[in-house]
């Protein structure tokens, strides 16, 4: 366990993703946004990130998105 609460990852000067517990979520960006949830993934049953569980795990992206 790691003693941080939350990760935020950031490429270029610009928000990429940010990770809490077993979460991790990705944002896509464009010149004209901030950057909406794009991939969410759950590193304790897919160290890989392999599968998008974003469309089903709405109220995690929704609080990982503050």
């Amino acid at each position: 366990k790691s003693p941080h609460e939350l990760f935020v990852y950031f490429h270029q000067g610009q928000l990429h993703g940010v990770r809490s517990g077993k979460w991790k979520m990705l944002f896509s960006r464009d010149d004209n946004s901030l950057g909406r949830p794009s991939g969410l993934f759950d590193l304790e049953n897919d160290i890989g990130e392999k599968k998008n569980v974003l469309h089903l795990n709405r109220a995690v992206a929704k609080r990982l998105a503050k």
